[in-house]
């Protein structure tokens, strides 16, 4: 028995421009919920509680049922599973008193993907398999609308909404149950290759910091000097592209834009001459 599990998310972080270890760790961060379930028939989705796996207490006794396997070692199956691991690891294990997840109890489906030649995003991967279970395309929208804050910085909690996110996140764990149960599972070593990849991307690069900043100070003032000798030779920044090219133009160059290619073929014009 392996369960499957999908978390829904919402931060002030976004995921995208930052990384997922700066989200995961942002206070900001939260689980609206988790879908889990061993078949598609028994997916349960609820809401993250803080638990005491000794009481069932203020918890669904199926949630309860989840982290008391994990506890003792059972693996979780996700895809995209190291969201899942960053989550379950960054928020629910401090914030609401979750068992920790190890990394050896992480199985990727979309690794599994990628092994067998399947397209690695979900619903595109449900589509090239027929699969029974599709992705739900509401998702994009709801994503939208209840994970990101709006404007003022205020995270929508529209009830109705919300219910529609909790059905989309069980229909994403039914849809990854779909296409793994018919594809090649990852060779032993593909898994240590897999558990490798990701202890390394735990581990990260170490940087001097001193150094960085350094670097920055290098290209600030080598561009800042760019600036400034453009400036005094044409009266306009490089970033003021349409005023360059036009004075350029006044001195002969016939240019029709500043491309890397045309920039690069009327040098090599000129150097032929």
């Amino acid at each position: 028995m392996i369960y499957s599990i999908d978390f829904e998310t919402r931060s002030t972080i976004d995921l995208a421009e930052q990384g997922l270890d700066i989200y995961a760790n942002d206070d900001t961060t939260e689980v609206l919920c988790i879908a889990f379930g061993t078949q598609p028939d028994n997916v349960q989705v609820v809401k993250a509680q803080p638990v005491r796996l000794g009481s069932m207490d203020n918890f669904s006794t199926q949630l309860h049922k989840l982290l008391v396997y994990v506890e003792n070692g059972g693996k979780i199956q996700a895809w995209n599973a190291m969201f899942e691991y960053a989550i379950w690891n960054c928020v629910c294990v401090p914030k609401y008193g979750w068992p920790p997840l190890k990394l050896e109890q992480c199985i990727d489906s979309m690794a599994i993907a990628a092994a067998n030649n399947i397209p690695q995003a979900l619903g595109d991967a449900a589509i090239f398999m027929d699969a029974n279970q599709q992705k739900d395309t509401r998702g994009r929208y709801l994503i939208q609308k209840l994970c990101k804050p709006k404007k003022e910085g205020q995270f929508n909690n529209d009830p109705m909404l919300m219910e529609e996110l909790f059905r989309y996140c069980a229909q994403d764990v039914r849809a990854e149950m779909a296409i793994g149960s018919v594809l090649r599972p990852l060779s032993a070593q593909e898994m240590e290759v897999w558990y490798l990849t990701q202890r390394i991307n735990l581990r990260g690069v170490p940087v001097d910091y001193n150094e960085l900043h350094n670097a920055v100070l290098a290209v600030v003032r080598a561009q800042d000097a760019i600036d400034k000798e453009c400036v005094s030779l044409t009266g306009f920044k490089p970033s003021e592209r349409a005023k360059l090219l036009g004075w350029l133009n006044a001195q002969g160059a016939d240019l029709k834009d500043l491309t890397a290619e045309t920039v690069n073929a009327k040098i090599a014009e000129l150097e032929g001459l």
